[in-house]
């Protein structure tokens, strides 16, 4: 369920499991998960460039709420010690219809997470970016657009 390639590239890493601890839950917790199930892939492009593709689901099928995946990362950024100027807004894709972004400062790396629903599941990608002066919001964006689009096509299975 997760792209084979975005810009021309394998992942460099892949993996799969089910998050169980309180901990890894954080705020579904209070939802009554008990265990996440997740795949997900990582393209590192050096210098603090990165992008993640992820598919996050409950056990046996059971639908994910998409609001509970916003509420887990929205909590996150607000309460993480190096994290700033969090902004969250509605964005259309083509790809996917209107989806959850949040941006954030993280240390002195920008990030975006992107996050919508797809069926039981939820689809989540997140863009960083290096914090530095030759850096481009434009560029970013590009990026978090081509990630996007590739989470879109990636097979159902």
């Amino acid at each position: 369920m997760l792209p084979s390639s975005l810009a021309d590239q394998p992942p460099a890493t892949v993996d799969s499991g089910a998050s169980c601890s309180a901990d890894a839950l954080a705020t579904l917790r209070a939802h009554d998960v008990t265990e996440l199930d997740f795949a997900g892939a990582t393209w590192d492009g050096g210098n603090g460039v990165a992008t993640s593709i992820a598919v996050l689901a409950l056990p046996a099928g059971a639908p994910l709420p998409v609001a509970w995946v916003e509420e887990f990362y929205e909590v996150g950024a607000r309460s993480g010690k190096k994290t700033d100027n969090v902004e969250v807004s509605r964005p259309t894709f083509r790809e996917v219809g209107s989806v959850y972004r949040l941006d954030a400062l993280n240390d002195l790396s920008f990030q975006s997470v992107i996050v919508w629903s797809d069926g039981p599941i939820v689809r989540v990608v997140i863009v960083a970016s290096p914090v530095n002066p030759s850096a481009s919001r434009a560029e970013h964006n590009s990026r978090v657009e081509a990630a996007v689009q590739a989470a879109a096509h990636a097979p159902d299975s």
